[in-house]
C-alpha cells in the first residue's frame, strides 16, 4: 500500500538517534509508515482559549503568553522536583507547576511566547496551571501541543507525547504522494473521504467531526480488506472440483452403533451435514466448534472413516506433537483395527505409502512425500496454522485428467467464535456448533482464590489426590521475571515439589522443553504416574486427562475470559466432581474471573470477552493469525461490516480477479499473507 518513500527508517529523520530508534522498535515503528499507521489512544480538546481573567476551573483550556519567570525548587513534604513559571498575558498573571522535570528551565526561557495547555486547578496553594502541555508559539508554524484538539499515543518508557507528535507532524507532508487504493465508486457511495485526509485527520483533527471521519475511512478500510479476501477465497473453492465421497449409511451406522459412548444430538447433527457436505462435486469447506470437552474428535473420525470406506486417504493436521499424538491414539481406539493410520511429526515418522489416515503437525507440508488420493483434510484448532501451510496440503493432492482436485476441508476449534466475528472472518461458510457435552460429563466448580486463601485450596487439592485423581497448576510464564511480578512455571515447579505436595510426584510442561521431553512427561501424566503437572498455557487446547479433577490458574488476572474456559475445560472430562481455582493477588477483582466463575457457557464467555477486551488481544492476533490485527475497527459493529461487504461483493461482480484494480490487488495480497481463512 506505501510507496517506497514511506517505507524509510524513521531513523533518516535528524530528531530519531540510536537511542530514541531503540525505544520506537519497542513500540514496533520503524519505517515512517509505522508512524502514520500508529493511532492515538485519545484526544484532548484544548481549543477554549479564555482571557486570564475568567479561567474556569478544572476545565481543559489553553493560554497564551510571555514567560516572566521560571525556576525550580524541591517540595518538602513529598521531595519531589517543582518547576514553576510565571506567564503574562497582558496584565494578567498565571502560575504554571510542573513535578519532576527540572529540565524545563532549560529549554523554556524568561520573555518567550508560550502556549500552554491543561486544567487550572485552585487547592490552598492558589490558582495555578497543574502539570500542562506547553510549545513555544511560532508564527511561521501551526500549534502542535496546545490550543488545538491534540493526540495521545500509547508509549514506552524513555518516549514522550511530544516526541510522537512532533515525529508524525513532520512525516504528514509525505501523505501528498500516498495513492489511494480503494475505488473511487466505493468512497462516493459511502461517503468515505480519501486515504491521505484520513491519515492527516485520524494524527491532528481539526474538529471532532471530521475526526469521526477519518476514523470510520480507516475502520471501512480494515473491514472491507477482510470481506474481500474472505469472498475471493470462497470464489476460488467454487471454482476447484473435488472427489464426491459417497455417503456409506449403513457402514457408519454400525460404526456409530458399537461405540463406548451415546453420540449427543449436537454430534449427530454436525456429523450428518459434513457427511452430507462430502457429497458434492464443490469442496467442502466447513467450520466444526464445539465447546471444550464437546466430542469434536469422534465427529471428524466418523467423517474421516466415510472417506476411506470411498477408496480416499485423510490428512489430519495438529498445531502440536502432543495432541498429533493424542489424536493418533484416540482414532486407533475408535477406528476398526484394519484400517491403517500413521503418524508424522518432527520426532516420529511413520510410513505413510500404505497409510489410509496420516496425523501429523506441520511436519505433513514438510515432507517430501506426495499425499496421494486425499479426499479429506481436517485441520485441529486451525486458528493456529497459517493460510500458506494449509493450501499446501490441498496442492500435495494428486491431479485426475489433469486437473486438480481438491480435497474437502473439515477446520475445527475449540475456541467458540462470537457471531459477529463469525460474520466477518468467514461470511458464508458453513458452520456446525456442538453446544452439548458427552453425557456423564460434570459441570466444573469455579472459585476465585486470594493468596490467604491458598492453604483451604492446597487442603481440596490433597483430598482429590488422595481419592487418586491428578491436578493441572497453570502459570502464564515460565522462569522468574521480577518486572512481571507473577508465578512461574519452574518456580512454582520447585516449591510445589518440595514444600506443598513433598508426597507425591510432580512434573513440570512448557513450551521450552524439546518434543520428546513433552511426550514423556504426558505420558507419565496420562499413566498417572505424575499426580500434578505444573505447566504453562501449553495445556490450553485440546489435552484430554479424564483423571485430571483439579487445575490451579496462576496469576489468573493476566489470561483472557476465552482463554481461562479453555485452560477450566482440561479438568471435567470425567464423571467424578472437578475445580478450576483462579488464584490472584489483584486488589480488585477483573470482572472476566467473576463471569466464569458464574459461566460455563463457551459461546457466551467467547462473546463478553469480545466486548471486555476487543478481537486482537481475545485471540492472540500477531501469535496465531486466527483474527487480524485491527488497529482501529473493531469486529462487533455489524452496520459497518455488511457495508463492507455488500461494496466488496460489488467489486467482485465487476471484477473477479481485480486486473482493473491494480492497487486494491496488491493491499489484498499484502494482507492475505498475514492471516488466513480456512
Amino acid at each position: 500500500m506505501f510507496p517506497p518513500i514511506f517505507l524509510r527508517p524513521l531513523s533518516n529523520i535528524s530528531r530519531v538517534g540510536a537511542h530514541t530508534e531503540s525505544l520506537l522498535k519497542k513500540l514496533g515503528l520503524v519505517t515512517q509508515a509505522d508512524l502514520l499507521m500508529y493511532f492515538p489512544l485519545r484526544y484532548e480538546d484544548f481549543r477554549t482559549m479564555p482571557n486570564m481573567t475568567a479561567l474556569p476551573l478544572n476545565t481543559p483550556v489553553t493560554v497564551r503568553g510571555t514567560i516572566e519567570s521560571i525556576g525550580n525548587k524541591n517540595s518538602s513534604r513529598k521531595r519531589v522536583a517543582v518547576t514553576e513559571a510565571l506567564v503574562r498575558s497582558n496584565e494578567d498573571l498565571l502560575r504554571a507547576v510542573w513535578y519532576n522535570q527540572p529540565f524545563l528551565t532549560k529549554n523554556l526561557k524568561v520573555g518567550e511566547k508560550i502556549s500552554l495547555s491543561g486544567k487550572v486547578i485552585q487547592n490552598k496553594f492558589g490558582v495555578f496551571m497543574q502539570s500542562p502541555q506547553y510549545e513555544k508559539v511560532d508564527s511561521r508554524q501551526g500549534l502542535t501541543h496546545t490550543g488545538r484538539i491534540v493526540p495521545f499515543y500509547s508509549l514506552t518508557e524513555g518516549l514522550t507525547q511530544k516526541q510522537i507528535r512532533t515525529l508524525v507532524r513532520h512525516i504528514l507532508p509525505l501523505l501528498r504522494f500516498l495513492p489511494e487504493w480503494l475505488p473511487q465508486s466505493i468512497r462516493f457511495r459511502n461517503k468515505l473521504i480519501p486515504l491521505s485526509q484520513a491519515l492527516q485527520w485520524i494524527h491532528f483533527p481539526p474538529t471532532f467531526p471530521k475526526l469521526s471521519q477519518a476514523r470510520l475511512r480507516l475502520q471501512f478500510d480494515e473491514i472491507f480488506t477482510i470481506q474481500l479476501g474472505v469472498l475471493q477465497y470462497q470464489q476460488f473453492l467454487t471454482r476447484n472440483p473435488a472427489q464426491p465421497l459417497h455417503f456409506h449409511k449403513e457402514a457408519i451406522q454400525r460404526f456409530v452403533a458399537v461405540l463406548p459412548f451415546r453420540l449427543t444430538d449436537d454430534q449427530k447433527k454436525a456429523a450428518w451435514h459434513i457427511l452430507q457436505d462430502m457429497q458434492k462435486t464443490t469442496p467442502m469447506h466447513r467450520l466444526l466448534q464445539g465447546d471444550v470437552g464437546s466430542g469434536k474428535t469422534v465427529v471428524s473420525a466418523i467423517a474421516a472413516y466415510n472417506c476411506i470406506l470411498s477408496s480416499a486417504r485423510v490428512a489430519v493436521m495438529s498445531p502440536t506433537e502432543i495432541l498429533a499424538r493424542q489424536t493418533f491414539a484416540t482414532f486407533q481406539a475408535l477406528l476398526p483395527q484394519d484400517v491403517r493410520i500413521a503418524l508424522l511429526t518432527g520426532s516420529e515418522k511413520h510410513e505413510t505409502a500404505s497409510a489410509q489416515i496420516i496425523i501429523g503437525t506441520h511436519a505433513l507440508i514438510a515432507t517430501q512425500a506426495q499425499l496421494d488420493h486425499l479426499g479429506l483434510v481436517i485441520i485441529d484448532e486451525q486458528h493456529r496454522f497459517g493460510v500458506g501451510q494449509r493450501r499446501m496440503l490441498h496442492y500435495k493432492n494428486n491431479t485426475k485428467n489433469g486437473s486438480q482436485l481438491l480435497p474437502h476441508l473439515l477446520s475445527m476449534t475449540a475456541t467458540p467464535i462470537p457471531r459477529s466475528l463469525m460474520l466477518t472472518l468467514y461470511g458464508d461458510l458453513a458452520v456446525s456448533q456442538i453446544h452439548s457435552k458427552p453425557v456423564g460429563r460434570s459441570l466444573v466448580t469455579t472459585q476465585i482464590v486470594s493468596a490467604s486463601k491458598r492453604e483451604t485450596m492446597y487442603t481440596k487439592i490433597r483430598e482429590e489426590l488422595a481419592a487418586g485423581k491428578q491436578a493441572f497448576i497453570i502459570c502464564p510464564i515460565i522462569e522468574e521475571n521480577d518486572a512481571l511480578g507473577v508465578t512461574a512455571a519452574c518456580t512454582e515447579y520447585e516449591r510445589v515439589q518440595k514444600h506443598i505436595f513433598p508426597t507425591y510426584c510432580v512434573g513440570l510442561l512448557h513450551g521450552k522443553l524439546k518434543p520428546k521431553e513433552k511426550d514423556a512427561v504426558m505420558k507419565h501424566f496420562r499413566r498417572n504416574e505424575i499426580h500434578i503437572l505444573v505447566a504453562t498455557s501449553v495445556v490450553e487446547v485440546g489435552i484430554d486427562i479424564p483423571n485430571a479433577a483439579v487445575i490451579v490458574i496462576e496469576g489468573a488476572e493476566r489470561f483472557g475470559l476465552a482463554q481461562l474456559h479453555q485452560l477450566r475445560g482440561r479438568v471435567g472430562r470425567g464423571d467424578a466432581a472437578s475445580y478450576c481455582f483462579l488464584v490472584t493477588d489483584a486488589q480488585r477483582v477483573p470482572v472476566r474471573l467473576q463471569m466464569l466463575v458464574r459461566s460455563h457457557d463457551g459461546f457466551a464467555l467467547a462473546e463478553a470477552d469480545l466486548k471486555l477486551r476487543g478481537s486482537g488481544t481475545m485471540y492472540g492476533t500477531q501469535q496465531s493469525g486466527f483474527v487480524p490485527e485491527l488497529k482501529i475497527a473493531t469486529l462487533s459493529d455489524l452496520p459497518l461490516i455488511e457495508t463492507a461487504r455488500a461494496a466488496a461483493r460489488d467489486i467482485l461482480v465487476e471484477d473477479a480477479t481485480l486486473t482493473h484494480y491494480p492497487l486494491l490487488a496488491q493491499k489484498l495480497s499484502a494482507w492475505q499473507e498475514n492471516f488466513h481463512l480456512e
